[in-house]
């Protein structure tokens, strides 16, 4: 029998997610059973739960309500995802909870890691599918795609690369999964504690005295519409905002 899938996440990445999984689900290869909205911000949430409603898949209010409904799920796909799912969450399903992690792992753990990625002059990126475990973003990999991080990229422009890669590869390896062929990874150890998008804002003043690969290193990783304040100089008592290109290019 088809496993039997739900899918929890939101935004642009969750709504190219979920399309994937419909077309599985169409073909046979799974059944789509459920969707719950995991963006907590209503825009993102209603984006994922109109393409639902248009594939004929039924929402779901929140992690809870999916464990407590007649649904026996299978397999739990998470991307764009900002919930937290609890050890009963993880362990009430047969095939896990695989969550799409745009950043490689283990070493960039936890939110924003294109713009920590870019400060810390990183030529490498990537994205990580792996298990969800209690700790956050610890759990084994079962796929990484890695890409390389050019001079002119921002940390918005890392991040739709992320996401482009996702999509790519996740129809092949959501086969693997469902025909029984994944086969995860124990993830190396971290080499620190996951990233929190609040340890940015101590970086955001640029010094117009810095070196100029320094200053664009800056301007780069604070270029991220929707997502980040963009990086700012002082000129005697005002902020000059400083950005890679004009904002709505």
């Amino acid at each position: 029998m088809a496993p039997v899938i739900a899918f929890v996440g939101g935004g642009e990445v969750g709504c190219g997610f979920l399309d994937i999984i419909s077309r599985a689900s169409v073909e046979g290869a799974c059944r789509l059973a459920a969707v719950v909205p995991g963006y907590r911000e209503a825009a993102r949430a209603n984006d994922i739960s109109r393409r639902a409603q248009e594939l004929g898949v039924p929402v779901v209010a929140g992690l809870d309500a999916l464990a407590e409904s007649d649904q026996a799920v299978d397999l739990v796909v998470s991307a764009g995802n900002h919930l937290i799912f609890s050890a009963a969450h993880i362990a009430r399903h047969r095939l896990g909870i695989v969550n799409f992690h745009a950043a490689p792992l283990p070493e960039y753990r936890g939110s924003a890691c294109p713009a920590f990625a870019i400060l810390r002059g990183e030529t490498r990126f990537g994205v990580s599918f792996h298990n969800v475990v209690p700790e956050l973003d610890a759990g084994p990999i079962l796929l990484q795609e890695r890409f390389d991080i050019l001079d002119s990229m921002t940390a918005g422009d890392v991040d739709r690369r992320c996401i482009e890669e996702g999509l790519r590869v996740f129809g092949s390896l959501l086969m693997s999964i469902v025909e029984g062929r994944a086969r995860p990874v124990p993830m190396g150890l971290p080499s620190r504690p996951p990233y929190r998008r609040h340890e940015l804002e101590a970086h955001r003043q640029v010094d117009l005295a810095w070196p100029s690969d320094r200053i664009w290193r800056h301007v780069r990783a604070f270029d991220w519409p929707d997502v980040l304040q963009p990086a700012f100089a002082r000129i005697g008592r005002n902020a000059v905002v400083l950005t890679a290109r004009p904002r709505g290019d």
